[in-house]
Protein backbone atom coordinates (compact mmCIF):
# COMPACT_ATOMS: atom_id res chain seq x y z
CA UNK A 1 0.00 0.00 0.00
CA UNK A 2 2.46 2.39 1.01
CA UNK A 3 4.01 2.27 -2.64
CA UNK A 4 0.93 3.38 -4.37
CA UNK A 5 0.70 -0.18 -6.48
CA UNK A 6 -2.41 -1.51 -4.83
CA UNK A 7 -5.87 -0.88 -6.83
CA UNK A 8 -9.19 -1.15 -4.54
CA UNK A 9 -11.03 -3.77 -6.76
CA UNK A 10 -14.13 -2.67 -4.54
CA UNK A 11 -13.73 1.15 -7.23
CA UNK A 12 -13.92 -1.19 -10.10
CA UNK A 13 -16.92 -2.87 -9.43
CA UNK A 14 -18.42 0.47 -8.05
CA UNK A 15 -17.61 2.82 -10.31
CA UNK A 16 -17.14 0.76 -13.59
CA UNK A 17 -19.45 -1.78 -15.81
CA UNK A 18 -18.38 -4.85 -15.88
CA UNK A 19 -18.04 -5.58 -19.42
CA UNK A 20 -16.28 -9.12 -20.25
CA UNK A 21 -14.93 -11.83 -18.58
CA UNK A 22 -13.10 -14.89 -19.36
CA UNK A 23 -11.15 -17.27 -17.25
CA UNK A 24 -8.34 -15.41 -16.32
CA UNK A 25 -9.38 -11.96 -16.55
CA UNK A 26 -12.70 -9.50 -15.49
CA UNK A 27 -13.16 -6.48 -17.59
CA UNK A 28 -14.65 -3.04 -16.30
CA UNK A 29 -15.40 0.09 -18.40
CA UNK A 30 -16.13 3.92 -17.14
CA UNK A 31 -18.18 5.47 -19.04
CA UNK A 32 -16.73 8.05 -21.28
CA UNK A 33 -13.44 6.22 -20.93
CA UNK A 34 -11.10 5.55 -23.86
CA UNK A 35 -9.95 2.61 -21.75
CA UNK A 36 -11.04 -0.47 -19.86
CA UNK A 37 -9.41 -2.60 -16.67
CA UNK A 38 -8.40 -5.50 -16.51
CA UNK A 39 -8.07 -7.80 -13.23
CA UNK A 40 -6.03 -10.82 -14.15
CA UNK A 41 -4.95 -14.15 -12.94
CA UNK A 42 -1.80 -14.86 -13.45
CA UNK A 43 -1.48 -17.66 -12.75
CA UNK A 44 -4.80 -19.24 -14.20
CA UNK A 45 -2.45 -20.22 -17.50
CA UNK A 46 -0.24 -22.10 -15.66
CA UNK A 47 -0.29 -22.32 -11.89
CA UNK A 48 3.46 -22.33 -11.80
CA UNK A 49 3.73 -19.22 -13.66
CA UNK A 50 5.60 -16.08 -11.32
CA UNK A 51 4.61 -12.76 -11.82
CA UNK A 52 8.21 -11.71 -13.74
CA UNK A 53 7.07 -14.64 -16.76
CA UNK A 54 3.38 -13.21 -16.68
CA UNK A 55 5.18 -9.46 -16.83
CA UNK A 56 7.41 -10.80 -19.69
CA UNK A 57 4.12 -11.63 -21.32
CA UNK A 58 2.79 -8.47 -20.75
CA UNK A 59 5.95 -7.30 -22.62
CA UNK A 60 5.50 -9.68 -25.93
CA UNK A 61 1.61 -8.81 -25.67
CA UNK A 62 2.94 -4.95 -26.33
CA UNK A 63 5.89 -5.88 -28.55
CA UNK A 64 3.10 -7.88 -31.23
CA UNK A 65 0.17 -5.81 -30.34
CA UNK A 66 0.50 -2.36 -29.56
CA UNK A 67 -2.32 -0.83 -30.68
CA UNK A 68 -4.17 -2.32 -27.82
CA UNK A 69 -1.17 -2.10 -25.75
CA UNK A 70 -1.49 -3.18 -21.72
CA UNK A 71 -0.49 -0.69 -18.65
CA UNK A 72 -0.21 -1.71 -15.48
CA UNK A 73 -1.83 -0.27 -13.15
CA UNK A 74 -0.74 -2.28 -10.00
CA UNK A 75 -2.22 -5.34 -7.84
CA UNK A 76 -4.72 -6.46 -6.20
CA UNK A 77 -6.58 -8.80 -4.13
CA UNK A 78 -10.33 -9.62 -5.42
CA UNK A 79 -12.16 -13.06 -4.30
CA UNK A 80 -8.68 -14.07 -2.21
CA UNK A 81 -6.83 -14.13 -5.73
CA UNK A 82 -3.81 -12.04 -5.90
CA UNK A 83 -5.03 -9.96 -9.81
CA UNK A 84 -2.43 -7.83 -11.90
CA UNK A 85 -4.52 -4.84 -12.81
CA UNK A 86 -3.61 -3.41 -16.36
CA UNK A 87 -5.46 -0.68 -18.48
CA UNK A 88 -5.93 -1.08 -22.21
CA UNK A 89 -7.29 1.06 -24.58
CA UNK A 90 -11.11 0.43 -25.35
CA UNK A 91 -12.33 -1.00 -28.75
CA UNK A 92 -15.81 -0.15 -29.86
CA UNK A 93 -16.86 -2.77 -31.62
CA UNK A 94 -17.80 -6.15 -32.27
CA UNK A 95 -17.00 -9.69 -33.21
CA UNK A 96 -14.51 -11.08 -35.72
CA UNK A 97 -15.37 -13.45 -38.95
CA UNK A 98 -12.40 -15.79 -38.64
CA UNK A 99 -12.13 -15.39 -42.41
CA UNK A 100 -11.26 -11.84 -41.61
CA UNK A 101 -9.11 -12.74 -38.30
CA UNK A 102 -7.06 -14.97 -40.57
CA UNK A 103 -6.70 -12.70 -43.36
CA UNK A 104 -5.98 -10.08 -40.36
CA UNK A 105 -2.85 -12.53 -38.89
CA UNK A 106 -1.43 -13.26 -42.05
CA UNK A 107 -0.96 -9.57 -43.01
CA UNK A 108 0.93 -9.19 -39.70
CA UNK A 109 2.76 -11.92 -40.95
CA UNK A 110 1.59 -14.79 -38.95
CA UNK A 111 0.45 -18.37 -40.13
CA UNK A 112 -2.41 -20.28 -37.95
CA UNK A 113 -0.87 -23.80 -36.85
CA UNK A 114 -2.66 -27.19 -36.35
CA UNK A 115 -4.45 -25.78 -33.09
CA UNK A 116 -6.82 -22.80 -34.91
CA UNK A 117 -6.37 -20.87 -32.01
CA UNK A 118 -2.98 -20.60 -32.21
CA UNK A 119 -0.51 -18.02 -34.81
CA UNK A 120 3.14 -18.13 -35.37
CA UNK A 121 5.81 -16.45 -37.30
CA UNK A 122 9.50 -17.06 -37.00
CA UNK A 123 10.11 -14.99 -33.74
CA UNK A 124 6.32 -15.78 -31.76
CA UNK A 125 3.89 -18.20 -30.89
CA UNK A 126 0.40 -16.80 -30.20
CA UNK A 127 -1.88 -18.96 -28.22
CA UNK A 128 -5.58 -18.23 -27.37
CA UNK A 129 -6.35 -16.47 -30.09
CA UNK A 130 -9.78 -16.65 -31.09
CA UNK A 131 -12.79 -14.48 -32.45
CA UNK A 132 -13.73 -13.80 -29.08
CA UNK A 133 -10.50 -12.44 -28.27
CA UNK A 134 -10.50 -9.88 -31.19
CA UNK A 135 -12.65 -6.93 -32.22
CA UNK A 136 -13.38 -5.11 -35.21
CA UNK A 137 -14.42 -1.78 -34.92
CA UNK A 138 -16.88 0.38 -37.83
CA UNK A 139 -14.39 0.64 -40.31
CA UNK A 140 -13.00 -2.63 -40.51
CA UNK A 141 -10.12 -2.27 -38.61
CA UNK A 142 -9.49 -6.04 -36.44
CA UNK A 143 -8.10 -5.33 -33.07
CA UNK A 144 -6.45 -8.30 -30.67
CA UNK A 145 -8.15 -7.68 -27.03
CA UNK A 146 -6.42 -11.13 -25.57
CA UNK A 147 -3.64 -13.83 -26.08
CA UNK A 148 -1.01 -15.45 -25.17
CA UNK A 149 1.81 -14.68 -26.76
CA UNK A 150 5.74 -16.43 -26.44
CA UNK A 151 9.43 -15.91 -27.60
CA UNK A 152 9.89 -19.09 -29.84
CA UNK A 153 13.54 -18.66 -28.17
CA UNK A 154 15.12 -16.30 -25.92
CA UNK A 155 15.38 -12.76 -27.91
CA UNK A 156 17.23 -9.51 -26.72
CA UNK A 157 15.23 -6.32 -26.13
CA UNK A 158 16.26 -4.68 -29.42
CA UNK A 159 14.60 -7.51 -31.11
CA UNK A 160 11.92 -7.72 -29.31
CA UNK A 161 11.94 -3.51 -30.04
CA UNK A 162 12.63 -3.57 -33.42
CA UNK A 163 10.13 -6.40 -34.42
CA UNK A 164 7.09 -3.89 -32.82
CA UNK A 165 8.31 -1.16 -34.83
CA UNK A 166 8.43 -2.13 -38.35
CA UNK A 167 4.89 -3.89 -36.91
CA UNK A 168 2.70 -0.51 -36.87
CA UNK A 169 2.98 2.50 -34.87
CA UNK A 170 0.91 2.49 -31.40
CA UNK A 171 -1.97 4.75 -32.76
CA UNK A 172 -2.94 2.60 -35.41
CA UNK A 173 -4.54 -1.01 -35.80
CA UNK A 174 -2.46 -3.38 -36.86
CA UNK A 175 -5.18 -4.54 -39.55
CA UNK A 176 -6.85 -1.72 -42.08
CA UNK A 177 -9.35 -3.34 -44.56
CA UNK A 178 -9.22 -0.11 -45.83
CA UNK A 179 -5.66 -0.72 -46.57
CA UNK A 180 -6.24 -3.47 -48.84
CA UNK A 181 -5.73 -3.55 -52.47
Amino acid sequence: REAGIRVDVNYLKNRTTKVGAGGEAQVYHEDGKDYVYKTINYRHINKDTTPLEFLDRLSLFNAIFPETAYTLEGITRDDGVFKFVVKQPYINGGGVQQSVFDEAMQKRGFKQTDNPETYENELYQVFDLHQKNAMQDADGNVYVIDAVPKAKQTLPFEIVEADRALRSTPSQPFYSRAGLS
